[in-house]
């Protein structure tokens, strides 16, 4: 169940709330909402899935013992100059790391050794990642949100099924994930 909190609920012009919409956000399948311009506000909506995107950021992951909050994961790491945004999510072996990088940053070894000193010095040891991948950009859905679904898979090493690029804002960045990292 999820438990979310907005200024409204999305009601018609007769005041109905539409469950419906509510589903459908809940689900997160923010692609078939339908129109939503007949609503009596229809930034209600908005605010509902600008929520549910940030809510999503709120992954918690287990390594060994010690749960470990991915949100405080990639804020650190977001607090480095030379990173535009990160995402973490768990695999088997610990957790992964997916960094783009600011403009005119340069993704190195020595960023890779800062970043991971970065978040052992501000969280601790458990919450370091086994690895740190920086890519030219996060693969995002068409709505903006982080598309983790696919970051998780291939942090499990299962490449077979992705998803259809052409869902992604970005389609280029399943080719980056698809390659080996660095050191592998």
């Amino acid at each position: 169940d999820v438990i979310q909190f907005a200024p409204g609920l999305p009601k018609t012009r007769s005041g109905k709330i539409m469950r419906r919409i509510l589903r459908k956000v809940a689900e997160g399948d923010i692609a078939n909402l339908g129109d939503i311009s007949t609503l009596a506000d229809p930034s209600v909506v908005d605010d509902l899935v600008r929520n549910r995107a940030e809510d999503g950021a709120a992954d918690i992951l287990t390594v060994g013992a010690a749960r470990v909050d991915a949100g405080e994961i990639e804020r650190v790491m977001e607090g480095h100059d030379s990173v535009a945004e990160a995402a973490c999510v768990g695999a088997a072996d610990g957790i992964h790391a997916y960094v783009a990088v600011a403009p005119g940053a340069r993704a190195t070894d020595v960023l890779q050794a800062d970043l991971r000193g970065l978040v052992r010095r501000d969280i601790g040891a458990a919450a370091v990642p086994v690895e740190v991948r920086f890519l030219s950009g996060l693969p995002r859905a068409q709505s903006g949100s982080v598309v983790r679904r696919i970051l998780r898979k291939v942090a499990a090493g299962d490449l077979g099924n992705l998803g259809d690029p052409a869902a992604l804002a970005n389609p280029g960045v399943l080719d980056e994930l698809l390659k080996a990292p660095a050191g592998a």
